[in-house]
């Protein structure tokens, strides 16, 4: 059910502009500024499709964070080797991490906000314990101890989800078939109208299976961890989650590289697959992705 939005921001969100940080959305992405041990403000990418956070390299090295080690992250376009980092305190206005141990690599290319660069990507280690208000469409993201806090919940829609090596996952239905998808707030798209859906490449031929005309109409290429990808965009007819309804969705059909390389890979919406709803809250502590109703 596409949502027409008449929202007053009043009257949905509850929180008040300055008990948070500065924040913004680009390219449907959410920042947000904070401090790195009390060092700062730093602009914060915020990711929940990674289960781990991640310091850009220059700025693990100028507070002295790094430590011995090494780790791998796997990404859309393959894996990278990356050094490793102990923060001690990170804090991002109703947002307080405690003892992260996030990878760390040269953050300069990733998506940051206009004129800034991105210091850290925060994953799941450290929204855990929040309730995280994406209110895209104003361009902000607030933090919460509970949703109830962040925004109006009358008429929300509630979808269940559960963690997928700490990534958020919810029951889907795509054109008629029944899907898993990750919720990936890390990942960017231009803005426009239409709602934009991510799927494997094997369930992408399940489902073209069912319904031939379901080819794509052009490609794109998209830039992530390891590399560069082309990317078959199809149009399509209609997607469910839970109760929520999206009608005419585009699909974004990954190829078999990287994480989608993987047997039990799954799709994923980002932040522009709720675009029919005035914002969305991420409720970690009780599971629940909430996509807010127009308070009229």
């Amino acid at each position: 059910m596409m949502l027409r939005v008449v929202a007053c921001a009043a009257a949905l969100f509850l929180t008040a502009s300055t008990t948070q940080p500065g924040s913004t959305v680009r390219n449907s992405v959410g920042f947000v500024q904070g401090t790195i041990n009390g060092k700062g403000p730093y602009w914060f990418l915020i990711d929940s499709g990674a289960n781990r956070s991640a310091l850009d390299d220059d700025v693990a090295r100028d507070l002295g964070l790094l430590t011995p080690g090494k780790s791998k992250v796997e990404g859309a376009g393959g894996s990278i080797t990356v050094a490793e980092a102990t923060v001690g305190e990170l804090d991002a206005g109703g947002l307080h991490a405690r003892k992260l141990k996030p990878t760390v690599y040269d953050l300069s290319g990733s998506l940051s906000p206009e004129g800034q660069t991105t210091a850290a990507i925060l994953g799941v280690d450290a929204l855990q314990k929040y309730a995280v208000l994406f209110d895209t469409k104003g361009g902000r993201v607030a933090f919460a101890e509970n949703a109830d806090q962040l925004a109006n919940l009358k008429g929300a829609t509630i979808v269940p989800f559960e963690f997928d090596n700490g990534i958020p996952r919810i029951n889907a239905e795509i054109e008629g078939v029944p899907a898993k998808l990750r919720i990936d707030t890390g990942a960017a798209i231009g803005d426009g109208p239409n709602v934009f859906i991510n799927l494997t490449d094997p369930f992408y031929r399940r489902m073209l299976a069912k319904d031939p005309t379901l080819t794509p109409y052009s490609e794109f290429t998209a830039s992530g961890t390891g590399g560069d990808t082309k990317i078959a965009v199809v149009k399509g007819k209609q997607a469910r989650f839970g109760k929520a309804e999206v009608q005419v969705p585009r699909y974004l059909v990954q190829p078999p590289v990287g994480y989608f390389a993987r047997g039990d890979a799954v799709g994923f919406l980002g932040s522009y697959a709720f675009k029919s709803w005035p914002a969305f809250i991420l409720d970690y502590p009780k599971r629940r992705l909430i996509l807010l109703a127009p308070q009229l």
